[in-house]
């Protein structure tokens, strides 16, 4: 079966920032055809004027979607993205812009 390998460099990245913390998620690889899931989290701080990246080499399906949680007075913000990338080869997301805000 055909995979598509090095599709997220920046997958399982995480950022720690005085308490705060942001993470990117999302597959290394994924089969010919099959459509996966891009989520920017922030644990502790809220993304102000968060704006995804241009996902000029995917077939963009869905999102971002917003999820906010709250476990003991500890908030946690997730934008979500559906893709789906065209044919076999590397792909690369580009770059996102947020302000962090604390509580």
């Amino acid at each position: 079966m055909n995979r598509i390998f090095g599709i997220l460099t920046l997958v399982f990245s995480s950022i720690i920032l005085m308490g705060q913390n942001f993470t990117v998620d999302g597959p290394s690889a994924v089969n010919l055809g099959e459509n996966f899931q891009v989520t920017y989290t922030f644990k502790g701080a809220r993304a102000k004027d968060f704006k995804g990246p241009q996902f000029t080499d995917f077939r963009y399906l869905n999102g971002p979607s917003n999820a906010v949680y709250q476990v003991n007075n500890d908030f946690t913000y997730q934008y979500t993205y559906t893709l789906h990338a065209p044919k076999i080869g590397s792909y690369f997301i580009k770059s996102i812009f947020f302000n962090l805000t604390t509580f």
